[in-house]
């Protein structure tokens, strides 16, 4: 499985947690709210290693580590200025976590197909 593909199902099964957390755990006080969140967490974390690593896919390994890692680092970053921005705001952090997971979802989706096959196209003269 390409890390595209990686990267897509982590973000589909993630943002379907923080959608779970988001929405319907946060209505129904369930109790299992915290473990969602952070299993959220981590494969939403997971897919945007996973994405960092597909986009830099013909760079040294070395290069395609330091960009998966700091892609995570960035998009919590980003998770924590809309968290900032959500207490001067009407609705709450759970609200933000349900959008950033059904954003996460949608992603997932369209770019599953992005990941078909990690073969590298050759031109017509190539031997």
């Amino acid at each position: 499985m390409t890390p595209m593909r990686l990267g897509c199902l982590f973000a589909i099964l993630g943002g379907g947690c923080w959608l779970y957390f988001g929405v319907l755990a946060h209505s129904s006080g369930d109790s299992s709210r915290g473990i969602v969140f952070y299993v959220g967490a981590a494969l939403l974390t997971l897919a945007a290693f996973g994405f960092a690593m597909a986009a830099v896919r013909r760079s040294p390994l070395w290069l395609r580590v330091i960009v998966g890692g700091a892609a995570p680092v960035f998009g919590w970053m980003v998770l924590l200025t809309l968290y900032d921005l959500a207490d001067g705001a009407d609705f709450t952090k759970a609200t933000v976590d349900g959008a950033v997971g059904a954003l996460a979802v949608l992603v997932g989706i369209f770019r599953w197909g992005a990941g078909r096959s990690d073969t590298r196209h050759r031109g017509s003269h190539a031997r």
